[in-house]
Formats: C-alpha cells, structure tokens, sequence
C-alpha cells in the first residue's frame, strides 16, 4: 500500500501536479507598507498558503504583482521592527 501511495505521489510530481519547491505569495498593505508572506511547502500546506492571502486581502492587503503603478509608487517605507 505505502509502495503504491509513493508512486502515486512521484507520478503526481513529475506530471507537475505538485509544486517541486516552497510557494510563495508576498502581500502589502499600500497604506502601511507592512508586508506579509504566505508561504506553502508541500502540497496540504498550498490550502493555507492560500487561505493565508485570503485572510490578508480581506484586512486591505494587495498580492504584491498585483500593485498598480501608483500604488508602488506611494507604498510608505517598509516598517523596522
């Protein structure tokens, strides 16, 4: 059984069903300029990874691609901690 789930999983990989490396989204707040990171690893953690951003977008955040030029533009200095 754990033989058969193996191959299952490495045909899954090598047919690019499965991402090969971490996942990653990077948001903004473009009124703070606080910058979050939603990060996945293996495959279960691509449903946090994305309730991650959707948690974020709801509180005002933008994926980082999708910034308009103004907004890049206008984003505050990146916070220090």
């Amino acid at each position: 059984m754990k033989r058969a789930y193996l191959l299952f999983i490495g045909t899954l990989s090598i047919s690019g069903c499965i991402p090969s490396g971490p996942s990653m989204t990077l948001l903004v707040n473009p009124k703070t300029g606080e910058r979050i990171t939603c990060r996945a690893v293996v495959l279960v953690d691509q449903f946090r990874r994305e309730n991650c951003v959707q948690e974020y977008e709801g509180l005002g955040f933008v994926q980082a691609q999708n910034l308009t030029p103004e907004q890049r533009d206008n984003l505050p200095p990146k916070p220090t901690r």
